[in-house]
């Protein structure tokens, strides 16, 4: 008797979270206007999402998030697990029917089919069926992505993409199954390709691989991004993606705290420069006269100038006979931009 009630009572709750989350996306997409020029590839406008336990509780788990990538963008998505990145791939992709907001790619609404022609898609973990080869494989998913290509201009393509991945084709008569994490994720990344896709996402795409695979296949997306592929990739290892991104969405808790491109971040910077000479004293004097902004750490004086006050220091340098221990140059750390904004 009691279990009925208690079932009633968590069908009851799960009506009504119903009820409101219909509401509150009604209402979202409502307010959300699109205007991006012909240079967004992606645009997500007030994502919103929701989730229902099995207790009839709702959790929004995404919150309003915008964010837009450029033609030819290296992007980054970057949060802690349980942030929302995953969540975000998977409403782009169109494995949910039910958010607020709107997402487009190039122009059109990521609820229509047309608009997955654009997209490549890698997910963290690939699952193989044991008892097929990789042609087989490839050209059944390249099938599904593109039906009016023949299987035979189909196998052409397949082979196309190896040639340029440095793949060996005598790979693809075994099962992705059997085979090692960098060679199932380069199976995984020709599957993406076969379509020439103008957008590549890819959820986690280094993880399980050695450093060497990793290496390999982080300079295979450079190449790419070279040939025109936008690129929006997600990663917890933050070090190794600085390297290649040119811009980031940091998320956290399902709200989006910062986007933005590297060098717009390297402008933003209190400090871009840090230098230990013979004489810091008298370059705090030069600072300080100049109304430079400036810190002391470690030996070192941290500083930013303009072109024209960076010739008169130079000059004031030469003039003063201070020697230069170290100058160093400073680029900016998402770890620490991370950390400091948790």
């Amino acid at each position: 008797m009691k279990s009925k009630i208690f079932n009633k009572f968590k069908l009851f709750k799960h009506v009504q979270s119903l009820i409101f989350i219909r509401k509150e996306i009604k209402k979202i997409n409502e307010e959300t206007i699109i205007n991006d020029n012909q240079d967004i590839v992606l645009s997500i406008n007030n994502l919103t999402k929701f989730f229902i336990n099995s207790q009839g509780e709702y959790k929004k788990v995404l919150d309003k998030i915008n964010f837009k990538l450029k033609k030819g963008q290296f992007h980054g998505f970057i949060g802690d697990n349980g942030a929302g990145k995953t969540t975000t791939f998977r409403s782009i992709l169109g494995f949910y029917n039910s958010y607020g907001g709107k997402i487009t790619i190039n122009g059109i609404d990521s609820k229509n089919k047309e608009s997955k022609k654009f997209i490549g898609y890698i997910p963290e973990v690939a699952i193989f069926p044991k008892n097929i080869n990789s042609w087989d494989f490839l050209t059944s998913m390249g099938q599904i992505s593109n039906k009016k290509l023949p299987k035979k201009d189909m196998k052409a393509r397949i082979t196309n993409i190896c040639n340029k991945l440095e793949f060996d084709l005598k790979e693809l008569d075994k099962s992705p199954y059997y085979m090692s994490s960098g060679q199932k994720k380069k199976i995984m990344l020709i599957q993406a390709l076969i379509h020439d896709p103008e957008l590549l996402i890819l959820d986690e795409p280094a993880a399980n691989l050695d450093p060497s695979a990793r290496n390999e296949f982080f300079s295979i997306l450079e190449q790419l991004n070279k040939e025109g592929k936008t690129i929006l990739i997600s990663s917890h290892i933050i070090s190794e993606l600085q390297l290649h991104i040119d811009s980031y969405t940091f998320i956290k808790g399902g709200k989006i705290v910062e986007t933005t491109s590297i060098e717009e971040k390297i402008n933003n910077l209190s400090y871009d420069r840090k230098i230990n000479t013979n004489n810091n004293s008298l370059i705090v004097d030069f600072l300080t006269l100049n109304n430079v902004t400036f810190r002391l750490k470690d030996n070192f004086v941290f500083y930013k100038l303009n072109e024209y006050q960076e010739a008169v220091f130079n000059d004031f340098l030469l003039e003063n006979k201070i020697h230069i221990y170290e100058l160093q140059k400073i680029n900016i750390n998402l770890n620490e931009i991370i950390f400091n904004q948790k």
